[in-house]
């Protein structure tokens, strides 16, 4: 069963963003269940994956953000690059094996996820949708 359903998932009308936004959401679910399964091996490619798609999903967010010149872009941007540090220390403790992928790990990813989107990115995409951005 997957961890984040994407009905419960909502789109913040910017089809670039929200592709990203799926492609997240699925990396999310595969490593729930393949968690205790599949070798570190598969772990360690996810997790690679997982950072190059929040990078790419975070700066097109940032690139329509400055587009526009959205007032909160700056802290935007900060919780952005927490989280990509957040998720490269991690990265770096699983490569090294001081840290395993386990259901708390993947479910702080959900939960950031879903937090991020509620009350950020779905505030953004209201924005840049006015102003002409799909």
């Amino acid at each position: 069963m997957a961890l984040i359903d994407v009905s419960e998932y909502e789109n913040v009308n910017i089809s670039s963003i929200d592709s990203q936004h799926l492609r997240i959401i699925k990396i999310i679910n595969t490593l729930h269940d393949v968690m205790g399964f599949e070798a570190d091996n598969t772990i360690k490619v996810l997790l690679k994956q997982y950072s190059k798609v929040l990078q790419k999903s975070f700066e097109t967010e940032e690139k329509y953000m400055k587009q526009v010149n959205v007032v909160n872009y700056i802290s935007h941007k900060l919780e952005h690059d927490r989280y990509l540090k957040k998720i490269a220390d991690y990265t770096e403790k699983v490569d090294s094996g001081s840290a395993v992928v386990d259901e708390g790990f993947v479910k702080s990813l959900r939960n950031w996820f879903i937090n991020h989107q509620e009350f950020k990115d779905k505030k953004i995409g209201k924005v840049l949708y006015s102003k002409g951005i799909r």
